[in-house]
C-alpha cells in the first residue's frame, strides 16, 4: 500500500515537472527524495516571473489526473498572490496528499533572507530543476534558527552530508546578511549563532539596503497577515455519533490521524461534545457548595433527570456553543482548520438522562449551536455494539440507534458509515465523505 501511494506522488509530480520545464525554478531537496520516498511540504523556489503560470498548471493538471487543489492561507507571503502553499489530495484514495509550499521570497516578518539571484543556484537534476545542495543548505540553516531557534538533528545531518561554501552562501544570502555573518556560518560556528542575533541581522539589512522597497514588502506582509487571522479560510468541521461501544473513538482516531487531515487541513481539533470554554457546571455550582451530591449529570445515564435540571443544562451548555461558533471560525484562520467532534449537541436529543427536556427548547437552543458540515453516525448492529460495552442494555441501544438514525436522515449533511468489520475501513469511508464535501464546495460535483 506505501508503495503505491508513494508510486501516485512520483507520477503526478514527474508530469508536473515536466509540464514547467521552461519556468523558473528550483526544488529545494538535498535528501533527493522526489525519486524515492516522497515527503510532505516540498518547497519549491519560484522566480516572481514564473509563479502565475506555474500555479496556473498545477491547478489545470491536479483537475484533470482527479486531484483536489487547495491554497492554504497560511504563513503571509510577500511576492505575487500565487506564492503560498498548496494541498493536493488523491480523489481515489484519501491517503495519498501532497503538500507542494511555493516561494517567490524566503522572509521573516517580510524581510526577505534571501536574495533574488534563483537561477544562478539552479540546477538541472533528474527530471525537475533543484537547488544545488550546498546553496539549499543555507536556506534551511537560517530557516532552522529563525524559526525554530536552533538547528534541527535533520539540518545537521544535510550540513555533514553536504558541507559549507561561501561561494554558495553568496549565491542565495548575499545583500541580506553581511559578509562577516555569512563567514561565521561557513566556518562552522552554528551553533553559537543566536536566533535573536539572525533576526538582528535581517533587520539592519532591511534598514540598510534598499529601505523603500523593503518597507513596501513590510506592509505587504502586515496585511496579509491580518487577513489570515481574520478572515475565515472555510475549514471543516465533522461530528461523529452513535451509542456506547459503536467505535467513535477507534475509528475517530484513524481520521483525526490520518495523511489526508494531516496534510490537508493547516491545523487540527478534536473534542468531545462540545467545546468546553466555559467551566462545567458542577465546578460552578461547588462554588456555592451545594449538598446535592447528583449535580454532576452523566450523560450515559438511563435515568432521566428532573425536569429542572433537563432544562438547566442544555441551557447552561448552549453557552458553551455559542462562544464555540466564534472558537471555531477563529480555528478556519491558517488555511482551515479540521475540526472534529465525538458526539455532538444532538445528544441531548439522543440520552435518555435528558428525556424530560422540552424539544421546544432543545429547538431553540440548537440556533445558537454552530452548524457542523457533516454529521457521521457509526454504525454496527446491536448485539456487537452490546458486546464491546455493556454499560447500556441490548434494548437501550437498539432505541439510541433508531433515534440516531432519524437524526441523520432529517439532515442533509447526515450520513451513515458501518463499522462491522475493519475500523480502518470504516475511516476511510468517513474520509471519502470529507473529500466529497471538499470537492462539493468547489462545485466539482
Amino acid at each position: 500500500m506505501q508503495l503505491n501511494k508513494n508510486q501516485e506522488k512520483v507520477d503526478f509530480l514527474e508530469v508536473f515537472f515536466n509540464s514547467i520545464r521552461g519556468l523558473d525554478y528550483g526544488v529545494i531537496d538535498i535528501d533527493n527524495n522526489l525519486r524515492g520516498d516522497i515527503k510532505n511540504d516540498i518547497d519549491i523556489w519560484v522566480s516572481k516571473f514564473s509563479i502565475e503560470i506555474l500555479v496556473k498548471k498545477l491547478q489545470v493538471l491536479a483537475t484533470s489526473k482527479g486531484w483536489l487543489i487547495k491554497k492554504m492561507n497560511v504563513s503571509p507571503r510577500i511576492g505575487p498572490a500565487a506564492e503560498g502553499k498548496y494541498a493536493l489530495a488523491f480523489i481515489n484514495n484519501p491517503e495519498i496528499v501532497i503538500q507542494l509550499d511555493l516561494w517567490v521570497c524566503f522572509h521573516w516578518r517580510g524581510v526577505p533572507f534571501t536574495n533574488s539571484n534563483l537561477n544562478s543556484a539552479v540546477i538541472e537534476f533528474q527530471n525537475y530543476k533543484k537547488i544545488n545542495n550546498k546553496s539549499a543548505i543555507f536556506i534551511q540553516i537560517i530557516k532552522d534558527i529563525i524559526y525554530n531557534g536552533k538547528l534541527s538533528p535533520k539540518v545537521i545531518r544535510r550540513i555533514e552530508k553536504v558541507g559549507l561554501n561561501t561561494d554558495s552562501a553568496y549565491q542565495v544570502l548575499e545583500g541580506c546578511f553581511p559578509n562577516s555573518f555569512i563567514n561565521m556560518i561557513n566556518n562552522n560556528d552554528l551553533y553559537d549563532i543566536s536566533s535573536k542575533e539572525t533576526k538582528l541581522e535581517i533587520v539592519k539589512n532591511f534598514v540598510k539596503n534598499r529601505l523603500p522597497l523593503k518597507l513596501f514588502l513590510f506592509i505587504k506582509y502586515a496585511t496579509r497577515f491580518l487577513h489570515t487571522r481574520i478572515i475565515s479560510q472555510q475549514g471543516i468541521h465533522v461530528v461523529l455519533v452513535g451509542p456506547d461501544g459503536c467505535g467513535k473513538t477507534t475509528v475517530g482516531d484513524l481520521v483525526f490521524k490520518s495523511e489526508f487531515v494531516h496534510d490537508y487541513y493547516e491545523k487540527r481539533e478534536r473534542m468531545h461534545t462540545r467545546f468546553k470554554i466555559i467551566p462545567a457546571l458542577a465546578t460552578v455550582l461547588s462554588i456555592f457548595k451545594t449538598k446535592d451530591k447528583n449535580h454532576k449529570i452523566n450523560m450515559r445515564e438511563v435515568k432521566p433527570v428532573s425536569v429542572f435540571k433537563s432544562v438547566v443544562y442544555p441551557s447552561y451548555y448552549s453557552l458553551d456553543y455559542f462562544l464555540g461558533h466564534f472558537w471555531k471560525y477563529s480555528k478556519y484562520t491558517n488555511g482551515g482548520c479540521y475540526v472534529q467532534f465525538d458526539r455532538y449537541f444532538s445528544e441531548y436529543y439522543i440520552q435518555p438522562v435528558f428525556k424530560n427536556t422540552p424539544k421546544a427548547l432543545l429547538n431553540i437552543l440548537k440556533n445558537f449551536v454552530p452548524k457542523y458540515d457533516l454529521i457521521i453516525l457509526i454504525e454496527d448492529s446491536p448485539e456487537s455494539i452490546h458486546s464491546r460495552k455493556k454499560e447500556l442494555s441490548l434494548g437501550e441501544i437498539k432505541t439510541q440507534i433508531k433515534k440516531y438514525r432519524a437524526l441523520i436522515e432529517s439532515d442533509n449533511n447526515g450520513y451513515a458509515v458501518q463499522n462491522s468489520g475493519d475500523p480502518k475501513i470504516a475511516a476511510n469511508e468517513i474520509l471519502k465523505l470529507i473529500i466529497k464535501h471538499e470537492m462539493q464546495k468547489k462545485g466539482i460535483v
